[in-house]
This record gives structure tokens, C-alpha cells and sequence, in this order.
């Protein structure tokens, strides 16, 4: 039988799973003797009552000798797989005073022989501890109550546990609750915080479920180890061990009431008058090890205790989420490590499928790339080969809409079409732009351009295999539009509207630009006196040469909606650049507060634009101008979406 518990109080280190490696089962514990000088001589003798390792880079080990001359400092080593480690010795003496609340079932089931059992067991652990250990002692049946709290006083403990009586049902969430505040140092139990012993023969039966939760959450949350012994066939196992795993505790299932004395004793030696070894390690790889304690001389004599831990590395792991960019963005998981060496390999699995990753980046998951629903992550971490701890997490991979968008604009040659498309699930669709059957693109990427020369009916397609999920028929202009055969009568004449008003706003453009660029050119440094701002006065009248110099490349405009979704639109060198909700504009912004002809962009200087809103004064980057320059990577605001010029 493997038994765990757990180290508590300063004195015993941090708190973490341990590994008795000697119980009255009799556990892999091998004590041997060296040769002796005397037959009559009485042979020294030890123990090693507990052992934990901490994935920090220590296992703690609690020992017990027959003299206590054999644990002094300089008489103790400590070997782990065959090699000598470093370890510093703690004598009870110099440890600090530890709580001790025993929580004792109490319900009707427990009448006779398993009551008397365990009330011979707590008194046996009363007694066995240090005198300056304060024990306090709760029961519990319909509820649980309170007996005494924690205290030095033995008598008033062993009185506690003389007076309880088997009745009634079993609210062992209750008990938890109440015994793990108590040890923790609330309602009066004292400001060192401390553990908890708890017996229960049963399941709890109040039905309530939240409880449950609950319990462990708290228990959990106030750092109280907690030594649950199951009596019994009728035990609820899966919330003991739950319980111990949360707080770095023990469960044992007991069988026999009968060792319940024993096993009682056996604690309150390891909480209380065992010597404690603090033994430095490397990372230890998942799996058992060998630990040797050897302590001093006597006549020539020592003795030498073997046993084994398995180091599980629990809690070393953690995988952390993080999702920035909306529904459609990637999510991120990275595995960082606590208190191991930074140098580890970690792979990650999603779903059971091995997924690389670059040189120890996160793992990104592609939502689109993936089906709705829970997905496990899995994160296993590596040193030297060797495997030293695990972690895994869910995440929700949320259900997207497929997506389509076609945009125009005008290029050498004719029309540019570029088609944005995804749909989810593990194989990516196909993009496609064809006239007729004969087809201008195919791309299984997100984003496919073609240019189309003017005046030609196309089709744009997104595909599932060979099944058409969306399509959209438009027909290349030269201004860069498109137009829908669907449109009715009123939304011809409309669009026809606005692109008049676009032609107008260039031409307008070109005379206000000039004057613009002028005022907003610095002024040369032999003149401090700043030129005036004139907006609309036509050059020729300025009598002032102004050279604009054009754009060496076609720079992009990134256009972020609310929703999050990016979309990247090629910006002409040359001309204006008209923004608004209507179809008939450049780039299109379907947003409610954005008019149909809203602004023109027009290049400036040196990757400079200027933008003039036509109409409504809301766009702006530090104010509501109605003209301003933008800067390469400056954002703007039009309406509810976000531009950007890179």
C-alpha cells in the first residue's frame, strides 16, 4: 500500500505531497546495521518515518533514531539515486508549535466498535504529539461542532472526544469547512495555522452538491493540510482524494478500525517528534527514486535506511491562455515552470494529435483551423530526455461564421479584386475569381488579389471542396468600384450619386491639397514667423511653387472594424482616395454613423496622406479637424472603425 501525506509549519518546509515509506503495512523501508563490536551491545536503530519532494529542487525526509546522537548535523548523509546530496537537519525541538484538529465522524453508521476505534486512535495521537502541539477537536453528524478548540490543554482534548456519540447523518462537507477555518487560525483557533486529521466511515448525505465544491475550494484556499482516513467499503474515496490532492494532504483507505490506533500513532510522530532532513536536488524526472539516509557511529556502528519516492512533479507545470484579438485571433498557450531550470522542452498536444512548435514558442491554435467546441491542451516538459512533469487545460474553440468580403480598387491594367475568405474546420477552403470557366485565381489562402481588366463580368467564389459557400458577381470598373446585377433601380441612381460627388471631391481635392501641403510644410529655420494657415486659396493666387513628391511605393491602409477583424486595402499613389458606407467609395466602412461619402485620403509627402472629411467633423487624431495629416502608424478614427497607414 502507497500511502501519501504532507509536510506542515515552517519547521517542516513547504507544504507538498509526501510518500510514508514506513507504515505499520510495512512499506519498502530497509534498515540495515553495520558490523558490530559487541554481541551484548544494544544495536542502534532508526526510521525513516516520511519523505516529500518538493518539484522546487528538495526532498524533505523525516527520520527517527533510536539515540538522538545519530541525527546530530555532522552524523547524517544523504544519497538520492546513488548520489550524495547536500542536507540540512532540523531537530523537533527547534520547530515551531503546529495545531492539530482532529474531525471525527460522528453518524449513526459509525455506533460500536468503529466509534470506540476512533476515539482510542485520536487519544493515542493526542498524546503522542509534542506538548506544546494545541489540538483541538470537532465532530460531526446532522452538523458539525465545534468540541474544543485548539489548545495545550490534553485533558480538555481527550474529554472532546470522550463525550461524542454516534447520531444521525453525515454532513461531511460541513466538517471540512468548519475544521480547516479552525485549523487555518479562524473562529478563534489561532493565529498559527495548522492541520487537520479527519475520519469519516461514509458519503455525505445533506445533497447539497455545491458544498462539495465549495469545501475543497476553501480547504484549498487556507493552506490547511488535510489526512483524511476512509473507514470502511461505504467511503466517498473520490472526494477524499480530491480533498488531499488540493491540499497537499493524505487519503488512506482503512479496512480494519482495529489499525486505526496505529496509524494515529504513526502521524503524530511525523507532525511532531521526527527530525526533519532538507535534502537539495537537481530536477528530478517523473517516476521513483532511490533515497539513502545514513546516520552516524556508535562503537564503530551505524545504520543505514533505504527507501523510495515517486516524484510526480505536481504543480510544476502551468499552462496559461490568452486570447487578445477577438473570436477569430489565435489562441495562445504557454507552459511556464515553477522553480525548475527555464531550459525545458515542452511539447504540446491538442486533442490527443502532437502539434510542433518553433524553438519553445506558445502553441497557437487557429480557431478557423479547428472545430467548435472543448479542446484539450497537453503540455508535457522535458529535461535531458527524461520527462519531469505534465499539465493540461481546456479551452473553447467558438463557433465562426464563414466569412467572405470582396473589395476593388483601381490598378495598372484594369481593376484589382481582392477576396478575403475562411471557413471553419481542419481543411482550409479555396478562394476563387473566374470569367466564365476560365479562372483568374485559385488560392487556399485567406486572402487571394487578381487583377481584371475593366469592363469584365467576374465571378468570386469561396469553396468548401466543391461546394460553393458564398459567391458574389460583380463587374470590374474603371474607378475601381464594382456593381451588384441585384441592384435595384433607386440603388443605381444612388451609387451613381455618390460617385459624381466622389469625381467632384477629387477635383476640389487637388486645389485644396496644394494649399494644405503649403500650410502644413514647417517653416524654413531662417524664418521663425510661421506661413499662414490658408485652406482653400488655389496656388495660383499664392504665386508659391509647390512640388509634391509621389509615393515611391503603394503603401496599405489597415482598416479594423468593431467587431476586432482587420482587413488590409492597397492605397493609389496618385489620386484620392474616397472612404464611406456607400458601395460606389474606395473602402467601404459598414457602420451607421459613417455617411456614404464620408472623407478623401489624398497623398501628401513623404508617406504622408491628407484627409479631409466631407461633411461630418469626427475624424480626427487629436481633435475634430476637418482636415489633417496622417502619419504612417498613426491611428484614426472614422466612425466606429480604427485606420491605420502602414
Amino acid at each position: 500500500m502507497r500511502l501519501t501525506t504532507s509536510s506542515v509549519g515552517s519547521a517542516l518546509g513547504p507544504v507538498r505531497r509526501w510518500s510514508f515509506a514506513l507504515l505499520v503495512t510495512g512499506i519498502g523501508l530497509l534498515i540495515t546495521v553495520a558490523n558490530g563490536n559487541s554481541a551484548a551491545q544494544t544495536p542502534p536503530s532508526g526510521a525513516m518515518v516520511r519523505m516529500q519532494h518538493d518539484p522546487a529542487g528538495r526532498i524533505t525526509v523525516a527520520v527517527t533514531a533510536s539515540e538522538q546522537a545519530l541525527l546530530a548535523a555532522g552524523n547524517v548523509s544523504v544519497l538520492v539515486d546513488g548520489v550524495p546530496r547536500t542536507a540540512k537537519v532540523t531537530p523537533p525541538a527547534d520547530r515551531d508549535p503546529l495545531p492539530i484538529v482532529l474531525a471525527i465522524d460522528a453518524s449513526g453508521s459509525m455506533a460500536g466498535a468503529a466509534l470506540a476505534s476512533a476515539k482510542s486512535a485520536a487519544n493515542q495521537l493526542i498524546t503522542g504529539v509534542r506538548d506544546r502541539d494545541p489540538v483541538g477537536v470537532v465532530s460531526f453528524s446532522d452538523t458539525a461542532v465545534v468540541r474544543t478548540r485548539p489548545a495545550v490543554n490534553r485533558a480538555a482534548a481527550s474529554t472532546a472526544v470522550a463525550d461524542i456519540a454516534a447520531t444521525g447523518d453525515t454532513s461531511l462537507y460541513r466538517a471540512v469547512d468548519v475544521a480547516t477555518e479552525l485549523a487555518s487560525g479562524g473562529s478563534g483557533g489561532g493565529a498559527t495555522r495548522g492541520v487537520v486529521v479527519l475520519l469519516s466511515d461514509g458519503e455525505d448525505t445533506t445533497g447539497d452538491i455545491e458544498a462539495r465544491r465549495v469545501s475543497i475550494e476553501n480547504a484549498a484556499a487556507r493552506g490547511v493540510p488535510v489526512f483524511a482516513f476512509g473507514l470502511g467499503s461505504a467511503i466517498d474515496a473520490g472526494y477524499l482524494q480530491q480533498l488531499a490532492d488540493a491540499t497537499h494532504g493524505s487519503f488512506v483507505p482503512v479496512a480494519n478500525p482495529n489499525t486505526l490506533g496505529t496509524l494515529y500513532s504513526q502521524l503524530g510522530l511525523e507532525l511532531s517528534r521526527a527530525t526533519t532532513l532538507e535534502v537539495s536536488v537537481p530536477p528530478l524526472a517523473q517516476g521513483v527514486h532511490d533515497v539513502t539516509v545514513q546516520l552516524g557511529q556508535r562503537g564503530g556502528r551505524g545504520v543505514t535506511l533505504t527507501g523510495r519516492i515517486e516524484v510526480d512533479n505536481t504543480g510544476l507545470l502551468r499552462l496559461s491562455v490568452a486570447n487578445k484579438g477577438g473570436p477569430t485571433a489565435a489562441i495562445a498557450v504557454s507552459a511556464e515552470s515553477v522553480g525548475a531550470p527555464k531550459q525545458l522542452e515542452v511539447r504540446y498536444a491538442v486533442d490527443g494529435a502532437a502539434v510542433q512548435t518553433p524553438g519553445g514558442a506558445p502553441l497557437q491554435i487557429d480557431p478557423w483551423r479547428r472545430s467548435p467546441g472543448a479542446a484539450v491542451i497537453e503540455a508535457s516538459a522535458y529535461v535531458d530526455g527524461q520527462l519531469l512533469a505534465t499539465a493540461s487545460t481546456t479551452v473553447t474553440i467558438p463557433r465562426l461564421e464563414p466569412l467572405f468580403a470582396v473589395e476593388t480598387a483601381a490598378a495598372s491594367g484594369g481593376t484589382q479584386v481582392t477576396v478575403r475568405g475562411n471557413t471553419q474546420g481542419p481543411r482550409a477552403p479555396t478562394i476563387v475569381v473566374r470569367e466564365g470557366r476560365q479562372v483568374l485565381l485559385r488560392t487556399t489562402e485567406a486572402l487571394g488579389r487578381v487583377v481584371v481588366p475593366n469592363g469584365r463580368e467576374v465571378v468570386a467564389e469561396l469553396l468548401e471542396g466543391d461546394r460553393v459557400v458564398q459567391s458574389k458577381q460583380l463587374t470590374a470598373e474603371a474607378s475601381g468600384a464594382y456593381s451588384l446585377p441585384s441592384m435595384g433601380l433607386l440603388s443605381v441612381l444612388a451609387a451613381g450619386l455618390v460617385g459624381a460627388a466622389v469625381v467632384l471631391a477629387r477635383k476640389q481635392m487637388r486645389f485644396q491639397n496644394v494649399a494644405v501641403m503649403e500650410a502644413m510644410r514647417p517653416a524654413p529655420r531662417k524664418r521663425p514667423a510661421q506661413r499662414p494657415n490658408v485652406l482653400v486659396e488655389p496656388p495660383a493666387t499664392r504665386g508659391v511653387a509647390v512640388t509634391v513628391t509621389p509615393l515611391p511605393v503603394l503603401p496599405r491602409l489597415v482598416i479594423r472594424d468593431p467587431s476586432g477583424q482587420v482587413r488590409r486595402v492597397p492605397v493609389p499613389p496618385d489620386v484620392a482616395f474616397s472612404i464611406g458606407s456607400n458601395s460606389a467609395c474606395d473602402v467601404v466602412l459598414e457602420d451607421e454613423s459613417v455617411r456614404p461619402l464620408h472623407g478623401l485620403l489624398t497623398p501628401f509627402q513623404e508617406g504622408h496622406y491628407v484627409l479631409q472629411a466631407l461633411g461630418l467633423p469626427e475624424t480626427g487624431v487629436d481633435g475634430p479637424p476637418s482636415m489633417l495629416v496622417v502619419r504612417p502608424g498613426e491611428e484614426v478614427k472614422v466612425g466606429r472603425h480604427v485606420l491605420v497607414i502602414e
